[in-house]
């Protein structure tokens, strides 16, 4: 399996619910308000940041595993925080934030 970002296949291309219902989703940076870009940015940036954080953190659980069997969720759970961290690398890299980066 590859390690790389997957996005959703057939999701619709219009907002489905709240204030702005029927409008096209934003697909870039560029197409949002500023603001609103600065906060997108922001959120992927600490989920990314958390996601890799978390890794860290279950060195010291696997390290305390009573056997194999948790030692393997706890690998399970790392595989997937670092799966999550690469997602949201992948959205940080691959628009162009330039505009509402500081």
């Amino acid at each position: 399996m590859c390690p790389c970002a997957r996005f959703a296949q057939g999701t619709s291309d219009l907002i489905e619910f709240g204030d702005l219902v029927g409008q096209p989703k934003a697909r870039s940076p560029l197409v949002l308000q500023p603001e609103a870009a600065k906060q997108v940015l922001a959120i992927i940036s600490a989920q990314a940041s958390t996601e890799f954080g978390l890794i860290q953190q279950h060195y010291q659980t696997l390290d305390r595993a009573q056997d194999d069997r948790t030692r393997a969720w706890v690998l399970r759970v790392m595989a997937e925080e670092l799966r999550h961290g690469y997602q949201m690398i992948t959205l940080i890299t691959g628009a162009d934030w330039s505009p509402v980066m500081d």
